[in-house]
């Protein structure tokens, strides 16, 4: 199992749920992202990105700037790939259902958040990846594996419930909708959202086989290092915290290698995965 664990909000000390909740104010949601999560077990470092993040997350021109990432994103989706026979059908008995009328407002906001998140964790292997280098030498080939083999399972990460924030107010929350059940003044009735959000789990899965998508992966991660070279405030880790807060928790090097491989690469999944289920 993997030894990194989030840091869930319940557990965390006062000073890093004062963190989280300047997270969830800025993106606008209920519940901490996961991969935030990741970094509160690291509470001297999440406390060094706490500023640059939420400024650059805060920022107008940043969000611009993402937002029109997020609709490249979507529009390339939507001219590239078709729906699998299996959502068309769905779609054509459930397309109209209260329910899904607006779950794309749902969705965009989700997918905004995703795509910050993409343009956080790019920015933060590009800054801290001549140090991640290094780091590998001090550390075993075996102990890179086994993280990544480790990391393979955690597909939270990517299709997990915090990837459906809960939204302000959470009455009106994604989540809250992910039930299965409806209540109308006719009854209960089952939600379609479910069944609607497996099949598009399923035929991205089969999309990620495709050359097609690795092609717009690779675009997308080149338009997002040119955006983060732009941002409001840079995102920084020097070489010297680096050292420091490693020699402050033992498992910090193993955190490296998340930040410079892993991280990055399922937060532009997460991101395409949001974008797939908008159109």
């Amino acid at each position: 199992m993997l030894k990194l664990k989030p840091l869930a909000e319940k557990d965390a000390s006062p000073s890093v749920q004062q963190i989280y909740a300047e997270f969830k104010k800025a993106f606008d949601i209920q519940s901490v992202p996961l991969f935030i999560q990741y970094l509160g077990a690291f509470p001297q470092y999440l406390k060094y990105l706490r500023e640059p993040l939420l400024q650059n997350i805060r920022n107008h021109e940043n969000k611009k700037t993402i937002s029109e990432t997020g609709e490249f994103v979507i529009e390339t989706l939507a001219e590239s790939f078709s729906k699998g026979p299996r959502m068309q059908a769905f779609l054509t008995v459930n397309q109209f259902r209260p329910e899904m009328v607006n779950l794309k407002d749902d969705l965009k906001h989700i997918a905004q958040i995703n795509a910050t998140l993409a343009h956080i964790f790019i920015a933060l292997r590009e800054s801290i990846k001549g140090f991640a280098v290094a780091a590998k030498q001090i550390g075993s080939a075996k102990q890179e594996e086994t993280i990544k083999e480790n990391l393979a399972e955690k597909s939270d990460l990517v299709y997990g419930q915090d990837l459906y924030f809960q939204s302000s107010p959470p009455e009106k929350s994604l989540v809250q909708k992910l039930t299965g059940i409806v209540r109308r003044e006719s009854g209960i009735t089952k939600s379609p959202l479910p069944e609607y959000l497996q099949i598009s789990r399923e035929e991205f899965e089969e999309l990620l086989k495709q050359q097609r998508l690795l092609f717009l992966r690779v675009e997308l991660e080149k338009i997002i290092l040119r955006n983060i070279q732009t941002l409001n405030t840079p995102i920084i880790s020097p070489i010297n915290v680096v050292l420091e807060l490693t020699k402050e928790y033992p498992n910090f090097v193993d955190l490296l290698y998340l930040l410079s491989d892993s991280f990055p690469s399922l937060a532009v999944q997460r991101l395409l995965y949001s974008s797939w289920i908008i159109y």
